[in-house]
């Protein structure tokens, strides 16, 4: 007998087992998945920390303020060329 043809059989026999058997082999394919995009999340979330901590620069008010009206004004500039 073939393996196949006895999991078939087995299968006829037995069909809550055989839907358990499926309903688990989902479950496994859904975590490993789960734990690829999680590693994935992490391995993204410590490139983010790791820039948000290595590029902090403390300035005064009056620089960041002075920093602001120059990013709105090049924002304006850009706004309005592509209105044109």
């Amino acid at each position: 007998m073939y393996p196949d043809l006895a999991v078939q059989e087995f299968g006829e026999q037995n069909p809550l087992l055989c839907k358990q058997l499926g309903d688990a082999k989902q479950a496994e394919r859904q975590v490993e998945e789960y734990q690829g995009m999680k590693a994935f999340i992490l391995s993204w979330t410590k490139k983010a920390e790791a820039l948000v901590t290595g590029n902090i620069i403390w300035s005064s008010a009056s620089q960041l303020q002075e920093q602001i009206r120059a990013h709105q004004v090049s924002f304006n500039g850009a706004a309005s060329r592509d209105c044109e």
